[in-house]
């Protein structure tokens, strides 16, 4: 949800940036070419997608969101090494990036490494504590790893912020 909100207003921000006569920065066409990614993405075109945020880095390689989101795409496509290293990127770049760790996490938790995966999600829920996908998805690792009391707490916590699946 919370994600949501952020493409969200790199929409509104790219939208804003387009009124003007002025031609874009490079700052607002790496802006653009996220949201662009993200819209990707969601249509499951991780290529196109990771050709957005290829775009986006390469106008501005200090844009930590561009590179979070290019990690999601590789994670998409099965690229967990990539992706994990995209999304170190992001963090090293921006460490209150709460979406970057848990994206971290998702691409350790498909490669199996748990406990690595855990730490993320945990600093991901510091860093966000209202985001219910946090919580499940540490659960769902705690619950992987046999830790079931750790797990039905996160699960629990996950409900009651109003997880829903997909």
């Amino acid at each position: 949800m919370k994600l949501q909100k952020m493409w969200i207003l790199v929409f509104i921000l790219v939208c804003g940036c387009g009124t003007s006569e002025k031609p874009l920065s490079d700052e607002q066409k790496a802006i653009e070419a996220v949201s662009q990614g993200s819209v990707y993405v969601q249509d499951h075109e991780y290529d196109e997608a990771i050709t957005e945020y290829n775009k986006a880095i390469r106008l501005n390689p200090e844009f930590a969101l561009a590179y979070s989101g290019r990690g999601l795409a590789y994670m998409m496509r099965g690229g967990y090494d990539t992706a994990i290293a995209d999304c170190s990127e992001a963090i090293r770049l921006d460490p209150m990036h709460a979406v970057a760790y848990s994206n971290r996490g998702n691409a350790y938790a498909h490669k199996g490494e748990f406990d690595r995966a855990i730490p993320d999600y945990s600093e991901a829920i510091r860093l966000d504590p209202k985001n219910a996908y946090f919580y499940h998805n540490r659960g769902l690792s705690f619950k992987i790893k046999g830790e079931q009391a750790k797990a039905d707490a996160d699960l629990k916590k996950a409900k009651e912020l109003g997880y829903t699946p997909d």
